[in-house]
């Protein structure tokens, strides 16, 4: 029983001694668990310290790229409104200006419309003014010519005559016993119009346009001859014209538009009546009287013949047609008939122009195909 009790007690004893060692262990591991789990928290700690502040430097840095961003974002819609805003003020202000100056145009366009109205109906007034002065002075000088006429010679074998064509003041061409036939008018000169050698002298036009009015209003036209020859040598006749009983060669004397010229007797029964038109025009310094020397320059006047054939003509360029030009002895010209010919010179050639041929100046007078 004692050695029993004495093994018990070494039991007991070395469970007691065991447990002090286990609770030990315990407290050891216990221990050090502490501390690697202190270690452990503390590394967490650093690591999760380290995370945040990497995290907060990356929202920081996220944040400012933002700001950043979204300011420039406003800062680019800012300046594309502005520039909006600016086209939208510039084109308003174009708009504006093309409207003024739009009604500024249509301001001045009518403005001087009503001025070239205004112009155009101040010309049409005085021209109008002018016709009726013109058409009075012209009625007075034609009841003047009338009455005057008593004191004269009267018509002697008139004979009826229409309009063929137009010449210029002092030549007309008339339907005479059913052929056309030129007529130069007796014991005056007109202006020429277009002469091959002198052109256009003043009045020209104004005496053509007279004689063709005087000629288209007249509901008879008639000729006069005078007892002298009554055709030039380039067989144009030679007559007085009347226009419903008015002399033509009278008014146009009267009226300034003619002068008493080419005076070869016996064709002289009207002279002393043309005479005294002239004095009167000459008097009050109308027409052709109200220029320095309208055809007292030589380049104006037209020489005189002393042969009776050649009555109421000059020798100059003017007694052929004026279409013809001034013969040039180092140029020819051929023309196999006058119907060539005249196609070009209407009414013929002189001698001395280089398309002259004998043979085609069949009454040798020295002008070829005149008509």
């Amino acid at each position: 029983m004692k050695r029993y009790k004495g093994v018990k007690r070494i039991t007991l004893a070395g469970i007691f001694l065991g447990g002090i060692g286990f609770i030990t262990y315990l407290l050891g591991f216990t221990v050090i668990l502490g501390s690697i789990l202190m270690a452990f928290d503390d590394t967490d700690t650093m690591i999760s310290s380290t995370l945040v502040t990497e995290i907060s430097e990356s929202n920081y840095n996220n944040m400012k790229s933002h700001i950043i961003h979204i300011n420039e974002q406003e800062r680019i819609a800012k300046e594309k409104k502005a520039a909006e805003d600016k086209h939208i003020t510039e084109k308003k202000n174009a708009e504006k200006r093309a409207k003024e100056k739009a009604a500024k145009e249509k301001e001045l366009a009518e403005k001087k419309k009503n001025e070239k109205a205004e112009e155009e109906k101040r010309l049409a007034e005085a021209k109008k003014k002018e016709e009726e002065a013109a058409k009075k002075e012209a009625e007075k000088i034609s009841k003047e010519t009338e009455k005057n006429a008593s004191k004269y010679i009267s018509p002697v074998g008139l004979e009826q005559v229409t309009v063929a064509r137009f010449v210029d003041g002092d030549t007309t061409r008339f339907y005479y016993n059913g052929e056309d036939v030129s007529f130069r008018y007796l014991l005056i000169d007109t202006p020429e119009t277009k002469h091959p050698r002198v052109g256009k002298q003043p009045f020209g036009q104004e005496a053509s346009d007279r004689t063709r009015e005087l000629l288209s209003n007249a509901q008879i036209i008639e000729v006069e001859y005078d007892i002298g020859e009554k055709t030039d040598k380039y067989n144009r006749h030679l007559a007085y014209i009347y226009a419903d009983g008015v002399m033509v060669n009278e008014v146009l004397v009267r009226e300034g538009l003619a002068q008493v010229n080419y005076v070869y007797p016996p064709n002289t029964r009207h002279l002393e009546r043309l005479k005294e038109a002239e004095r009167l025009a000459k008097n009050e310094g109308i027409g052709i009287w109200s220029l320095d020397s309208p055809f007292d320059d030589p380049s104006f006047q037209e020489p005189a013949s002393s042969s009776s054939s050649n009555n109421n003509n000059s020798s100059n360029n003017s007694n052929y047609n004026t279409n013809t030009p001034p013969a040039s002895s180092n140029t020819t010209e051929f023309f196999q008939n006058c119907t060539e010919l005249t196609a070009v010179y209407p009414n013929g050639v002189p001698s001395d122009h280089p398309a002259y041929q004998a043979k085609m100046d069949r009454d040798k007078d020295n002008w070829a195909c005149e008509r």
